[in-house]
């Protein structure tokens, strides 16, 4: 993998993270204004939906230069990233089952990375 390569997966990662970290406050922020129908829901979700159209169009670039199954694996680092985060800006309890997991998830990374 290219540096190049490797800093366009990381966006696109990126991407995808901070997509559903805006989905997550969208739809909290829906709850606490009785629907999406006001401007921060509104400014959330259509931010998120900005960002997953930006990581569509990074991902097809990765994949042009990368086999899918070299590409892949790193969004799975979405599934581990996501919840720490969460838990950072949203307060979400943290749990054993989310922390064996992540630890799965990365020596699942590094086996297909082998």
């Amino acid at each position: 993998m290219t540096p190049l390569s490797a800093a366009i997966v990381i966006g696109a990662l990126a991407c995808t993270v901070a997509g559903q970290l805006l989905f997550r406050g969208a739809a909290l922020s829906a709850n606490a204004a009785g629907g999406f129908a006001n401007p921060r829901s509104l400014l959330l979700f259509g931010t998120a939906i900005a960002l997953y159209g930006i990581m569509t169009m990074l991902w097809a670039h990765a994949l042009r230069e990368l086999p899918l199954s070299r590409a892949y694996p790193f969004m799975a680092l979405s599934f581990l990233i996501i919840p720490i985060a969460e838990h950072f800006i949203y307060g979400q309890p943290w749990s054993w089952n989310a922390v064996v997991g992540g630890v799965v998830i990365i020596g699942g990374i590094v086996v297909t990375q082998l």
